[in-house]
């Protein structure tokens, strides 16, 4: 009798962990610049691996097998759930409204990230192009000095949810909706891969628990 050889389902090539280093480098530049080419460009990619992988799982066969298999139902099961939360309440891609924990999560890096500047609203309802501040403060504190009285105005919400003080209007850079676009887009692909590995792991201690039958 011949013993089978079975590789660790946790040893990883170095091959695959430059791959893996890239991709986090490509994470973080996609998220701090993330806009509609990003978005459009990874999820393209994205839908192409999870192609390939669905092909791999129903026709190649072993820790492969498995793996791609993992990675479909993981990946799958989380676009899934972002499409559901979307649906249900319309701001999942809010890091401060949304309701999943990926999307929660995202907050701290969404505020280290994101460029805002604000502009002043004049009496006339006009804005100031030639004022641009950093802080929503900064901005009421100019309002003040030209003896404008403080309001809430501008367009949209601003950190936390709440309008922009002092009749200022804000623009933010990347977008949140483009940021957590992107990042739901990662978030799936990282949750995928764990789940290939997890699925390999389960598929390696199968194959080592069951006889070797093979002849010496």
């Amino acid at each position: 009798m011949s013993a089978r050889t079975v590789l660790s389902p946790w040893s990883v090539s170095l091959r695959e962990l430059l791959l893996l280093v890239a991709l986090v480098g490509l994470a973080c530049v996609s998220l701090k610049f993330a806009n509609d080419w990003f978005w459009i460009g990874l999820s393209t990619a994205a839908m192409l691996l999870f192609m390939a992988a669905m092909v791999v799982a129903f026709i190649d066969r072993g820790s492969r097998q498995a793996f791609a298999i993992g990675f479909v139902l993981c990946a799958g099961m989380y676009a899934a759930a972002v499409a559901l939360a979307a649906a249900k309440n319309g701001r999942e891609f809010d890091p401060y409204a949304g309701s999943l924990p990926t999307t929660k999560l995202m907050r701290w890096p969404f505020e280290k990230m994101v460029l805002v500047e604000y502009l002043v609203m004049d009496a006339n309802m006009q804005y100031d192009q030639s004022m641009r501040f950093r802080t929503p403060q900064e901005a009421a504190t100019y309002r003040a000095t030209l003896g404008l009285p403080n309001m809430m105005g501008g367009m949209g919400g601003g950190f936390g949810g709440g309008g922009f003080p002092g009749g200022v209007s804000g623009t933010e850079t990347p977008m949140r909706e483009d940021f957590l676009g992107v990042a739901h887009i990662w978030w799936g692909l990282l949750l995928g891969y764990c789940g290939g590995r997890f699925a390999k792991l389960v598929y390696v201690r199968r194959e080592q628990r069951s006889p070797d039958t093979s002849a010496a």
